[in-house]
């Protein structure tokens, strides 16, 4: 957690101490604390369980699931630093006094972010890819190694700098002498001149900007098509079941994983208590069966990561909006312990919500994963 911008107090008491403005600030931002918790706790736990099962309880085709448990392992790190550091930065807001700290959290905090939400526009692609041009060329199991390398690389290039431009800075009251120190990335000039330093730092900030808009738009656009895709895919399974006389009602469009094996051993049909043979070779029943059992987990899968993204979208939504309004605007934080200050860093570290729900929205939507975790919690109990 860190604070830009940093303004002066509004008022200078004779009585001042720093450690009496850390002990307000740390009361004041107590419910953002305990919430911040929460992430930590739910978004460790629920990453792990996703790395567990589809790693070593789950065997998952290579090919669609490969990013799932990267996925999770960013998440999981991420809410370690971002949440965690946030706690202790609540607690020691202009106590933070080492500087070795301030920089390893702020670059270490940036690079999980930055991996996660390129890993967020490589999965985008590839759903794109597979939904909107099935018979296109796909991403290969080398290929996505390759591109999680490369994303590795841009991470840590974006997050290099920070290690320049974060640092502690140490505060003193002009009337009582104490000393603080805070733990920020201040873009003020200093001294009213503006100064290379400040003038990279800016620059810094806004090519983080830049990056995360046209994360935003890229994602949209491709969710954008794959979603019309979709809905016309689905309109055209309807009316071709119309036409054939079936009964979209009842029948559902996927079929039940679970019930999927047993269905495919039945090569007979039951009419006025005779059994009769079907007319489809049992061959081709099953392979029409599996492909488009097949399609479903694809179409399921899809759902979900389009799930995921509009949740990150809209979790980091609100630091994005702080980060440009505090471009902007000269000294737009306060460290004073007010109603302000509260609900600023509430909306500030609420993308940590996104690398908490995915757990969430994987068991929802994947019947596999919810019986692997049901399985699991049995085997533990036993």
């Amino acid at each position: 957690m860190t604070v830009d911008n940093v303004t002066e107090l509004t008022s200078l008491e004779t009585e001042f101490s720093w450690n009496a403005l850390n002990s307000d600030v740390d009361r004041s931002l107590l419910p953002v604390t305990v919430i911040l918790g929460f992430y930590l706790l739910v978004g460790v736990i629920g990453n792990f369980l996703v790395v567990f099962i589809y790693v070593f309880r789950w065997e998952a085709p290579k090919t669609d699931h490969f990013f799932v448990p990267i996925l999770a392992v960013l998440d999981m790190s991420a809410c370690l630093v971002s949440a965690g550091v946030g706690i202790y930065a609540n607690m020691n807001i202009v106590k933070f006094r080492s500087d070795v700290l301030c920089k390893t959290v702020a670059f270490l905090g940036i690079f999980f972010v930055k991996m996660s939400g390129d890993l967020l526009s490589i999965i985008a692609f590839d759903r794109y890819l597979k939904i909107n041009k099935p018979f296109d060329d796909q991403m290969s199991f080398r290929w996505k190694k390759i591109s999680v390398v490369i994303m590795s690389i841009t991470g840590l290039l974006m997050a290099i700098p920070s290690l320049f431009t974060y640092g502690t800075i140490p505060l003193q009251h002009p009337g009582t002498g104490d000393r603080g120190c805070l733990c920020a990335n201040s873009n003020t000039p200093h001294h009213n001149h503006i100064s290379l330093e400040w003038s990279l730092k800016v620059c810094y900030q806004f090519v983080m900007l830049v990056d995360v808009l046209a994360r935003f738009v890229g994602l949209v656009i491709c969710y954008f098509h794959i979603g019309k895709q979709l809905y016309k895919h689905s309109k055209t399974r309807i009316q071709r079941r119309l036409q054939q006389g079936q009964n979209t009602l009842t029948r559902p469009s996927c079929v039940n994983e679970q019930d999927e094996e047993p269905r495919q051993e039945r090569d007979s049909l039951v009419t006025n208590g005779n059994i009769t043979r079907e007319t489809t070779p049992l061959p081709l029943v099953r392979l029409s069966r599996q492909s488009s059992k097949f399609d479903c987990q694809r179409v399921r899968l899809t759902l979900i990561f389009m799930l995921i993204t509009v949740i990150y979208i809209i979790t980091m939504g609100p630091k994005l909006v702080i980060m440009i309004a505090d471009a902007v605007q000269e000294r737009f934080w306060t460290i004073e312990p007010t109603p302000k200050l509260g609900i600023m860093r509430f909306l500030y570290t609420l993308f940590i919500l996104n690398n908490v729900v995915n757990p969430f929205i994987y068991g929802f939507f994947d019947r596999r994963f919810r019986r692997e975790l049901y399985r699991l919690f049995t085997s533990c109990r036993n």
